[in-house]
């Protein structure tokens, strides 16, 4: 409920203006929607979400503050088909995009549709990315959400598959809506914002996860693993 009442006022927010105060009014509206006491939440969700606005994401300055809402896409839906799915392929290429070998996912072979929800896309410099906000608790300490934390934190819960599948479909679509596309030069970086570990103070040391695929690992997907192609007939 937490994670959910917060993404929403993320939604909502022009991250150009005071924040603390469009959250506290969203809040207001919005916190008995998922079990919260406004009064008792509502500033410290605005405390929080001001700073995580102002929190540097790379060390050229970038923040969410500097984007107006013509540069954002909030909660974009996709879907896909796709043909029988390799799992133990699958597996190989998750591993080699960690660098490192991984607890396998233990799943049947499927075909069907994907589909999904990115919290934001967003533009900057010519160049497009993808932002997914995390609530989790890592813990109580600041250095609990430093970035070997938060590496760990991604690739036990398997969000590593999860932002590549966010990262072919932005592909896909950008690929179907801009000419001339080129994914090594428009295709920017994930983030994965953990809110809690967010300080401006601190910048991308902490509470900020970030990773940009190799273009053969999001070609690998895009046409090996899940393809799309009709099925050959005997």
């Amino acid at each position: 409920h937490v994670g959910s009442y917060l993404h929403l006022l993320l939604e909502k927010l022009d991250f150009r203006g005071d924040v603390e105060t469009q959250a506290l009014g969203h809040s207001a509206q919005i916190a008995t929607r998922f079990g919260l006491d406004h009064g008792r939440w509502g500033s410290d969700a605005a405390t929080l979400l001001d700073r995580v606005v102002r929190t540097g994401l790379d060390t050229q300055g970038l923040t969410l503050s500097q984007l107006g809402p013509e540069h954002r896409l909030n909660e974009l839906e996709f879907d896909f088909a796709t043909n029988s799915v390799d799992v133990e392929a699958l597996n190989r290429l998750l591993s080699k995009a960690a660098g490192q070998p991984l607890q396998p996912l233990e799943i049947e072979t499927f075909q069907g549709m994907v589909n999904g929800v990115i919290d934001l896309v967003f533009e900057h410099g010519g160049r497009f990315y993808i932002a997914d906000y995390k609530s989790n608790f890592l813990g109580g300490r600041f250095a609990d959400y430093d970035g070997d934390r938060l590496r760990t934190a991604v690739l036990e819960r398997r969000y590593d598959l999860q932002y590549l599948l966010y990262t072919l479909a932005l592909h896909r679509y950008l690929r179907r809506r801009l000419r001339d596309y080129d994914y090594e030069c428009q295709f920017g970086r994930v983030y994965y914002l953990f809110l809690r570990g967010m300080r401006p103070e601190t910048g991308p040391t902490r509470g900020v996860f970030f990773d940009r695929p190799a273009v053969d690992v999001i070609e690998a997907l895009d046409e090996v693993i899940f393809s799309h192609l009709p099925e050959e007939t005997a």
